[in-house]
């Protein structure tokens, strides 16, 4: 029976897979070779630490953590997926934000987004492993940059003793496509089927996907390499079973926040699904909130945790924020496999077994939220993508007309209702690659657009909706009247945030499974249209904006701005009459999407991104209020829905570190008020780090009708911002979705039609 000649007690790994790169061509499989690489190698017995789509800051970092957690006893293996390439006489590894810069002087670009070969081994040559393997994935496809190919391919290597190291090179130019079987690399795709050989040596592995790699590329992409080890190495062996080798998960991966969901869970099932989390951040049990709490005049009186100014709340939830928040002293924005944060509330015994299963789905099989993607910030491509399609399909052009101030109008000059239904419209353009439909299925999710509003708004009818809806309300009380109000429509979802596009071929259901929901959220940005969210929250309004003499109402600067007072004292928000409304929009919204039909929700933070009023110091109780009044709304008024099964509360991570914590999100103020509660309402609720797009998609995929969240502009005009190339999400929707052809009045003719509109 074969056995490691070397006495290394753990194999240890660190994954990186680069796709996106930040200033020139990205790559298409690497994340998915580093995913797939990862499992197999937790297979065999590895502990593994993933990490996509890192710049050369966050790599640098979590390098130092990886090797300070290794021991002189351990097996390393250290893979990278991405681009490479050598310069005078040595080899690089591109990160993330490496900028080839359009001169041929590449040692002003060796500053910043790059890293040689030869200092990560000597890095960790100094730690004195058992044995260390060394696998470059690069040579992948041509950088698109003035550089000769001979650039892009690496130099010779040799290893330090103990050291084994492979490459990929291509012969001559680099090879046109990175994959044979567009899953993975073509040298992952060899790799992982020979890796997991039982009695086998690493070199004779090597050997034989070196051999099936030439084959599969016509002797075009090879893979060399030499080993320094004086003894033969055995990735797996029959007796592998030792205890002494105990494979990590890989959500419990180095970047994990300690106390957030998805440290110390496993890949598979997870049997904290089988129960609710009923327990605060210190274990602490809390009495159940009844639904007088959040109506009741002496709200502070009766219900500490949840009311409005309560010390308490604030207390307990900086207490359960503290406690989620503590982090490795690792970039948050280095996502690993399966370790985006996600928890979940009120999975109880009642759940149904599909249900358990979408959550497991949604907390683990997704990709990783590129949160530097191209919609992410200016978009200028994205809206030109949308611009030429509807120049080429409907005849669009922008007129010298204005909908609101700073809002172009444009016109159509062929509408959906003269074309053939039988027409086949394709976006962004005909291509395999292409979300394809068809006119008639157009019309369709035209025809389903509908409009909620509440009752016990004064001045709430028909006709100031079909007024608002054009783009026509007046600043003040018309534009917080708009705050309790619903549009919805069947709204497929064309590429991801990413901008990759979603192929879609005629036939398949799941895009006539989504319904967008777009709405208003209270808007402490400061801005003329929504006065009235400022004079009603902010108790003290008068002494912290500058004030007109005139109207002694806050100054408007730039035709739209409110500024602060340079040294205003602290804004004092009524937390009473703001979490009150807020509770009546979450209710409204959750009524319409219960009508229409709605089996999972999905939500993002609704104005509590830069409108949650930062610049004056409440976001973070617009934040803890907004998390109350969900969890008020689902807990209490869950039996009342009839078609709602679960909740998604789509809250990315955005934020930095500081002193080796992680700042609080909105996702943190959410997860420590379910937990506090004790929530045990209806219906389950998973609070997840994680793109809005890819939740839903993913959904509907499975079959269910599912809804997601536009907190839009409350002028009331669909993507009112669309054409300024900024990065609000009301403006992502515009460019991501068909949410321009069924929403914006001057497309579909059903936004005006009153005979649409339901005030409930």
């Amino acid at each position: 029976m074969a056995k490691p000649a070397t006495n290394f007690q753990r194999k240890r790994a660190l994954v990186i897979g680069i796709n996106d790169y930040y200033y020139f061509n990205p790559l298409e499989y690497c994340v998915r070779d580093a995913q797939d690489f990862s499992k197999t190698l937790q297979d065999i017995g590895f502990e593994v630490t993933p990490v996509f789509n890192c710049n050369l800051k966050e790599f640098t970092q979590v390098l130092k953590v990886f090797l300070d957690r290794t021991r002189s006893t351990d097996l390393v293996l250290f893979y990278f997926a991405g681009h490479g390439k050598s310069y005078k006489y040595d080899n690089y590894l591109l990160l993330a934000n490496y900028n080839p810069s359009q001169s041929k002087n590449e040692s002003k670009n060796m500053a910043e987004g790059i890293i040689s070969i030869e200092s990560i081994m000597k890095q960790m040559a100094h730690k004195n492993w058992c044995a260390t393997i060394f696998i470059f994935d690069c040579c992948r496809k041509h950088l698109n940059s003035l550089e000769e190919n001979n650039q892009q391919r690496f130099l010779s290597m040799k290893g330090t003793p103990k050291t084994l190291i492979a490459y990929s090179n291509c012969a001559g130019a680099v090879i046109r496509s990175e994959t044979g079987n567009d899953k993975n690399g073509y040298l992952m795709g060899n790799l992982l089927k020979h890796i997991i050989k039982t009695n086998v040596e690493i070199q004779d592995i090597l050997r034989d996907v070196a051999q099936d790699l030439r084959k599969q590329t016509s002797e075009l992409k090879r893979l060399y390499h030499n080993s320094e080890f004086n003894q033969k190495i055995f990735l797996v062996t029959t007796e592998d079973q030792d205890p002494i080798v105990k494979p990590m998960n890989a959500s419990c991966v180095m970047n994990t926040p300690r106390g957030l969901p998805g440290a110390d869970q496993p890949v598979g099932k997870n049997k904290e699904l089988e129960r609710s989390t009923n327990v605060d951040a210190n274990g602490d049990r809390t009495p159940k909130r009844t639904e007088e709490h959040i109506v009741s005049p002496r709200l502070a009186e009766k219900d500490k945790s949840v009311a409005a100014g309560s010390q308490v709340s604030n207390a307990r939830s900086q207490e359960a924020l503290s406690s989620s928040l503590s982090i490795d002293h690792v970039p948050d924005q280095v996502r690993t496999l399966n370790s985006y944060p996600s928890e979940t509330f009120g999975v109880e015994e009642h759940i149904s077994k599909e249900i358990r299963d979408l959550f497991q789905h949604l907390k683990y099989e997704l990709p990783i939220m590129n949160k530097r993607g191209p919609m992410s910030g200016n978009c200028v491509s994205e809206t030109d993508q949308m611009e030429n399609f509807l120049k080429q399909n409907f005849g669009f052009n922008n007129t010298n007309d204005y909908i609101v101030s700073g809002v172009r109008s444009f016109q159509i000059r062929r509408f959906l209702s003269d074309v053939d239904s039988r027409q086949i419209i394709y976006f962004p353009r005909e291509h395999q690659s292409a979300f394809t439909m068809t006119v008639s299925e157009i019309k369709k999710w035209q025809s389903s657009y509908a409009v909620y509003a509440d009752q016990n708004v004064r001045g709430m009818d028909k006709a100031f909706l079909q007024k608002a809806l054009r783009g026509k309300s007046g600043d003040g009380d018309e534009a917080f009247r708009m705050k309790f109000v619903v549009r919805i429509s069947d709204c497929p979802i064309l590429m991801k945030f990413d901008a990759r596009i979603l192929r879609r071929s005629l036939g398949e259901q799941w895009p006539h499974l989504i319904k967008l929901v777009s709405v208003t959220g209270v808007d402490f940005a400061g801005r003329k249209h929504d006065v009235n969210d400022v004079t009603t929250y902010i108790k003290n309004w008068q002494e912290v904006f500058e004030l007109d003499p005139k109207t002694g109402k806050p100054a408007v600067f730039h035709g739209r701005d409110f500024y602060p007072v340079r040294h205003h004292p602290q804004a004092m928000l009524d937390e009473e009459r703001l979490l009150r409304d807020l509770a009546r929009m979450v209710r409204l919204r959750l009524q319409a999407c219960d009508q229409e039909g709605v089996e999972i929700v999905v939500e993002t933070g609704i104005g509590l991104g830069v409108f949650a009023g930062k610049h004056i110091g409440i976001d973070g109780q617009v934040r803890r209020l907004s998390a109350i009044a969900i969890r008020h709304v689902v807990q209490n008024y869950s039996t009342t829905f009839k078609n709602i099964r679960a909740i998604v509360l789509a809250l990315p991570i955005f934020t930095g570190i500081r002193d080796g914590r992680r700042l609080p999100d909105t996702y943190d103020y959410f997860v420590a008020e379910f937990r506090m509660s004790q929530y045990s309402g209806h219906i389950p609720v998973l609070i997840i780090d994680q793109d809005m797009h890819e939740l839903t998609v993913a959904i509907g995929l499975r079959g269910y009708r599912v809804s997601q969240l536009n907190p839009a502009d409350s002028h009331g005009v669909f993507g009112e911002y669309w054409q300024n190339h900024g990065p609000a999400v009301e403006e992502k929707l515009a460019l991501t979705t068909v949410g321009l052809l069924v929403q914006h009045h001057l497309i579909n003719p059903a936004v005006l039609d009153e005979n649409r509109y339901h005030i409930i």
